[in-house]
């Protein structure tokens, strides 16, 4: 009888622990920007990305995330009669961040989330002395923060902010990083 019980009550469970258990998907802007001048026009900035998430519990979950951006770098250059010069060139970024997240819990349709991770980037960085680019791959790791607007059941609006931790000294990856998406949770 007791057997019974126990096999009774771990089917009534776990399906519902399996239920609570829900995919996502989105897609972002990541750190949208611009820049310009009144004879070069406006530069828009950033780039856009898609990211998969799984929720393990109501308050855990995680995401992984992959980016393409697009940066414009100056480098300031003296020339002879002491005047400077600004060249400029645009390079490409292909961040991919993993990240696990506490959400915590709300009764409204704001849902706040705080995590940390990695981010792994792909990216052209300018060499000291002049223009010379060369590929750089590196990790870093990473805090984010940000909030789901769950407008539907299935679907939400995401704001969300990263920043890297410790020495980022990469020209072409932004430390801080906003961007703004939609989710569809599945």
């Amino acid at each position: 009888m007791r057997k019974s019980a126990l096999f009774l009550a771990f089917l009534l469970i776990v399906p519902g622990a399996y239920a609570q258990q829900k995919n996502g998907l989105s897609a972002f802007l990541s750190y949208p920007s611009g820049w310009g001048g009144t004879g070069s026009g406006l530069h828009i900035e950033g780039g856009f990305g898609v990211a998969f998430s799984h929720t393990f519990s109501p308050l855990f979950s995680m995401e992984a995330s992959l980016s393409q951006e697009r940066y414009t770098l100056f480098r300031q250059t003296a020339v002879s009669d002491g005047a400077f010069r600004y060249d400029q060139v645009s390079v490409r970024t292909n961040p991919f961040d993993v990240t696990g997240r506490y959400h915590f819990q709300t009764e409204g349709r704001w849902k706040p989330y705080v995590g940390a991770g990695a981010r792994y980037i792909s990216t052209n960085e300018i060499g000291r002395g002049g223009f010379s680019r060369y590929q750089l791959l590196r990790l870093e790791p990473e805090v984010s923060g940000g909030v789901v607007f769950q407008f539907r059941p299935h679907a939400g609006i995401v704001f969300d902010a990263k920043q890297l931790i410790g020495n980022n000294n990469l020209r072409s990856d932004p430390a801080f990083k906003p961007s703004i998406g939609f989710r569809w949770t599945f």
